[in-house]
């Protein structure tokens, strides 16, 4: 059964206070939304590799027990339509959603204009058993992407333009690099870790928050912001933070994190 979206206006966005021009212009208020759903048969693999290039607007992205990659896609405009490759090497699966738009963290986003009208919402549900190489890219918009509890072996994402929430916990993903043009990122990185963490964090304009667990040892390398760090519990060597827990474990948590403008904040969870 496939879930019913809420789609939701976008807001304004701006980027080093230049309105994003240009691109996606000709919308007009008579066209009607159209729909998608899409389901993946992934046949008989041990490792899926997922590529998703999201043009613009809200992107959901979740897990369940199901095996079938479920999608559900709606959008306005035609070169938003999704387009979806799939094809199996041996055991492993490799699966690419995108669409006609051009999405690079590369991407100069000021000759884009996304005006509160425009809507294009996917809903994409991947199975939670199987291993699992993730990227991401979007160029502007709203993403929530919850992974917990799945079997990630590398996450990657990028986007030039919004807001993100990326929830990680319970993954012990080992590789994660998250790169934001310009906008706040939200990740959550608690849970049970069963090995050691490698993260590169890149921010342009906007904040970057944490969620860390509390019983593994963290280090943060800040280099580049020029905003404030706030890293409650943590001690402090010139751009170097970490916990009273930091190497005296069994596992670890590498974050290297740069900006250009924009605040990081930690939360500890209990």
């Amino acid at each position: 059964m496939f879930i019913t979206l809420n789609s939701k206006p976008m807001k304004k966005l701006f980027l080093l206070g230049i309105p994003l021009l240009g691109l996606l212009m000709g919308f007009t208020a008579d066209q009607k939304m159209k729909e998608v759903k899409k389901a993946i048969v992934l046949g008989d693999i041990r490792v899926l590799n997922t590529k998703v290039d999201f043009p613009v607007g809200n992107l959901h992205i979740s897990t369940d027990a199901i095996r079938p990659v479920k999608g559900v896609f709606q959008y306005r405009k035609k070169e938003w339509e999704p387009e979806i490759k799939y094809h199996q090497e041996d055991r492993e699966g490799y699966l690419k959603m995108d669409s006609d738009i051009d999405v690079s963290f590369d991407v100069d986003s000021r000759n884009y204009d996304f005006d509160e009208s425009d809507q294009n919402n996917w809903k994409v549900v991947f199975p939670q058993d199987l291993r699992h190489d993730m990227e991401v890219r979007m160029l502007a918009g709203n993403a929530d992407i919850d992974m917990e509890e799945s079997r990630l072996d590398e996450f990657e994402f990028s986007l030039t333009a919004g807001e993100a929430k990326i929830n990680l916990r319970n993954t012990s993903v080992p590789e994660v690099e998250v790169k934001a043009l310009a906008g706040d990122v939200k990740i959550d990185l608690s849970g049970v870790w069963r090995n050691d963490l490698q993260a590169d964090i890149r921010g342009g304009v906007g904040s970057i928050s944490l969620r860390l667990p509390s019983d593994v040892g963290v280090e943060l390398e800040v280099s580049g912001i020029l905003g404030g760090v706030s890293a409650p519990k943590m001690k402090r060597d010139g751009r170097r933070y970490t916990n009273d827990l930091f190497g005296e474990g069994k596992y670890n948590l590498y974050l290297d994190i740069s900006g250009a403008f924009g605040d990081v904040h930690v939360q500890w969870a209990e």
